[in-house]
Parts: C-alpha cells; structure tokens; sequence
C-alpha cells in the first residue's frame, strides 16, 4: 500500500525549468499526496492556476531578469561566459533562498529538487530529508556513454567517458564552482560535487524519453528514464484569428525562442533575419514573441502571436524553429512535425545534435552563428528533405502519445517513499576526484 507523502518540488530558471514540473507536481497531487511547488514569485499565477499549493521563495525577480543575464554574457568567452551566468542566475541571493527553503523541507517526507537548486538540495541534505533530483536531459549526467565538449557532446569510450566526468567535476569544484562550493560548506553540506553534473545519491528522475533522446548504453545507478513529462490543456481553443491566418494559405513555419533572445533591440533585429530567411525560401510564418522580443509586425504571410501552447499550434506547422528547449523539442516531436533549432546554450545544443541524428530535423544552428543565409540553408535542406523528416517525426510521435512519464515518475517515488531507500554511495567521482 503506497504510504501518503509529503512533499514540496523546487525549481529555478525560465519558463521551461517550470514548465517542465508543472505536470509532475500535478500527477503526484492526483494520486492524494501533498505537495508545495516552490519557485520565484514570478511564476505563482503559473502553478496556482494548474490547480497546485505555491509557495514563493527568493530570489523575487522580473521577467526581463532573464534576458538581462543573456545580454551580460552572450559577447563573453565560454569560461566567462559560465561562470557569470553561474553568479547572476543560480548563486543569486542564494543565501536567502536557502534559508527559505530549510524551513519548508524541514516538514517533508522527500523533496523533489531541480539539477541546479544547490539552495534546495543543500536544505534537505542537512535537514537529512531525501532528495530526488529531475533532469530535463541525460547532457549533465555522468555517464559512460559521451562527455561534454564545450556545449556539444563526445565520446572517447567508455573507460576514458567515465575518468573524464571524474577530472571534469575535479576542475570545475576549482573554477567556475568555487562559489557553489563554498556556499555548501558554509551550509553544512558535506558534498564534493555540488555544481553541475552533480546528482542526488537517492533517485534521480530523467524526464526524457528513450526513444527521443540519445542516452548512454546504461544508467547511473538510481537513474530512472521516465518518459517526458508533459502538461496537457486540452480545454485550450484557437482564436479566432489564428485559425483565419492557418487557414488562408499552406501550412506556416512556426518560429519561437521562448525565454531566449535578449533585449527588444536584440529581439527585433533576429525576428527580421528569422523573416527574411522563411521568406526567401517562400514561407509563411508564425511568430510567437515570448520572453525573447521576437517582435514583429502582422502581415499577410506573417501572424504575430504571445502563448500558444505547442500540443495546439505545433501540429499546425510546416515545421518549427526554436532554441531547443528540452520542453520543446518534445512538443515538437509529440507533434510530428520536422525541427530546425538555433541552439543559445546549456542543453540546447545536445537536443539539437539529437534532432539532427534522429532525422527529424536540419542540423543545428549556434546562436552566435545565425545569419540569414546559414538559416535559409538549413530551412532549404528541410524542404529539399521534407516528406522523409515528416515521415520520421510522425513515426517517433507515435511512439511518444504511447509514454506516461509522469505516471513512470509518480511510482518510482512511491516505491522509493515505501522503502526509506538511505543515501548510497551513488558518485564514485568524490573518491576517484580525491586521489588525482
């Protein structure tokens, strides 16, 4: 018999790193436990209106925090360019954060912690309340299958994989780290990998899907492959003026970055290039602006639009582009639909390299790299290509309206609730890393 939880989730980040717990929080809720999803004050009508407890903790910012970041960082260098968004999005007022979250996890039977919430896992690692760690991809996962190499990804077999993660953690505790991991000590955490690639050493939760994602030959262990998790509106209607422009014309080319872009300036300038390139290879086009400003005006092959969500507009698309979200990359994919992804960093670059090998799409554009004539040359090798793409997005969305990852998520927590599962020694890295 499953045992009632209570428990509360952190999460941190844009609109995606929310986007991506939201039906989670609501599964567990359903099946008749209690939860408090805690997050920046930002997003509360967000998770209140998904019918779910909220409780705002710091840091209390604004939506254009986000592309404030973006711009502090997008002319830096890799190193600098990690290391600042280190400071401004994860290690901002962390110290206040974490003070507000040992006060709720003090109450918990488990916690549910996104990868970056140091705060959160810090909180319930001295308030020794377990903590399950979510992933929204396998790019910051130990493993023996690939290595990061910048913000793409390597192999150099699996003995040298599994030592590089070791010697990445090593050098990164020393670098862009030291902040995180002096907060950690401070705060009584006994954690030598706390940063990125780090994991929680009770359950790990991997809210991908086995046939979308390229995930290594085998798990870390108490790493679980769920299935994504995605949040269903099925009560949602088009206007009336999206089904009018749909209607006047072949399918449009579906465009959004989501919480990327940066300034308005910087908004417009990519929305035009965006334009030009669809335009040029006879395209009409819908533009959902987002966080990112990618303003534009209406027209008759452009319809300018603020939130749709995918499950209702995606399968309306000749194809999509975006940045690569792990939240939309799947979207895309439930929609069978071909993908091109200008990549803007993190993980983005990994769902763009698993488009591109799953055939479902062009092959993935750097941010930095956009011109119009590099995405007019991915948008031609997907109209060149197209009835095959299609054919293979259509083929992988079957197999993923076939997947309940909540539903996998839900038990998994259960049984581990039912078993009080004590910490393991999941990171073999913390003693390798001792000794080189």
């Amino acid at each position: 018999m499953t045992r009632h939880m209570k428990t509360a989730l952190f999460t941190l980040g844009t609109m995606g790193d929310i986007q991506m717990y939201l039906p989670l929080a609501k599964t567990i809720q359903a099946a008749g436990h209690e939860l408090t999803f805690c997050t920046y004050s930002l997003y509360e009508e967000k998770v209140r209106t998904q019918g779910l407890e909220f409780q705002a903790i710091p840091p209390h910012i604004e939506a254009d925090f986000f592309n404030q970041v973006y711009d502090a960082v997008k002319d830096k260098n890799f190193n600098d360019k990690a290391e600042t968004a280190i400071d401004n999005l994860f290690t901002f007022e962390i110290w206040a954060r974490f003070e507000a979250c040992l006060e709720i996890v003090k109450d918990c039977d488990l916690v549910i912690c996104h990868q970056i919430d140091w705060a959160a896992q810090v909180a319930a690692e001295v308030c020794e309340i377990p903590w399950v760690e979510g992933l929204p991809s396998p790019l910051g996962m130990p493993n023996e299958g690939f290595i990061p190499f910048g913000l793409r990804t390597c192999s150099l077999g699996a003995p040298l994989n599994k030592l590089s993660w070791h010697l990445i953690a090593v050098v990164m505790r020393h670098t862009m780290h030291k902040e995180v991991q002096a907060f950690g000590k401070k705060a009584g955490s006994q954690r030598k990998d706390l940063g990125f690639f780090s994991m929680s050493p009770h359950l790990n939760l991997l809210a991908t899907s086995v046939n979308l994602a390229m995930l290594p030959g085998s798990l870390p262990a108490n790493t679980i492959a769920t299935g994504a998790w995605t949040l269903s509106e099925p009560n949602y209607c088009l206007d009336e003026r999206v089904l009018q422009f749909l209607a006047a014309g072949p399918p449009p080319a579906v465009v959004g970055f989501g919480s990327m872009g940066g300034n308005q300036e910087d908004g417009r300038k990519t929305a035009q290039l965006i334009i030009d390139a669809l335009r040029s290879q006879g395209q009409r086009i819908i533009m959902q602006k987002g966080w990112g400003h990618l303003d534009s005006t209406d027209d008759s092959d452009i319809l300018s639009i603020d939130y749709i969500p995918h499950e209702h507009l995606f399968p309306h698309a000749a194809f999509v582009i975006h940045h690569g979200g792990a939240g939309t990359t799947t979207a895309a994919a439930m929609a069978g639909v071909p993908q091109i992804i200008v990549a803007h960093g993190v993980d983005q670059f990994y769902w763009g390299e698993t488009v591109f090998k799953r055939g479902i799409g062009a092959k993935l554009l750097d941010r930095k790299k956009l011109t119009q004539k590099a995405l007019a040359k991915r948008i031609q090798f997907v109209l060149a290509d197209y009835d095959a793409l299609r054919r293979r997005a259509q083929t992988l969305a079957v197999k993923l309206a076939g997947e309940d990852g909540t539903a996998v998520a839900l038990a998994a927590l259960e049984r581990f609730h039912r078993q009080h599962q004590t910490a393991l020694s999941f990171y073999p890295g913390e003693a390798l890393a001792e000794s080189l």
